[in-house]
């Protein structure tokens, strides 16, 4: 009788130290959770408060109005050179990338139409074909 509580304590042996280990596993569980979510809600906050700094940065600097004086200057500055360098283009005779893409969508559309042209040119030259074979 003493061997055989012997291997009913070692059979309940392994069953107890799996509950206890499976309890274990779930306070990790938990516990890890429980900092991810806390991980979460600390970026969302701080993501939260930097845009609300970003905005209210912004607001002050379109209330400013040193900086939207400069700004202003800056973009008729970036506007001038751009009208600059345009008149020089033109001056030289060289195309500007948008003269080259309306030259491009002008050829695709005039190759459209020539295949369209292409295309009933060889339906009439069926059509011519079959009526010379019914005359004969």
């Amino acid at each position: 009788m003493g061997t055989r509580v012997k291997h009913e304590v070692k059979a309940q042996a392994p069953c107890h130290l799996i509950g206890r280990l499976q309890a274990r596993l779930e306070e990790w569980l938990i516990a890890t959770l429980r900092a991810r979510m806390e991980t979460s809600e600390d970026r969302s906050g701080i993501r939260a408060r930097g845009e609300e700094a970003v905005g209210e940065l912004a607001q002050a600097l379109i209330e400013n109005p040193l900086f939207n004086s400069a700004l202003s200057r800056a973009l008729g500055a970036g506007e001038r050179a751009a009208s600059a360098q345009r008149s020089a283009m033109g001056a030289l005779n060289v195309a500007s990338g948008g003269d080259v893409e309306r030259l491009e969508q002008r050829l695709r559309s005039l190759s459209g139409r020539l295949e369209a042209l292409e295309d009933r040119i060889d339906d009439l030259a069926d059509e011519l074909r079959a009526q010379a074979r019914e005359r004969s």
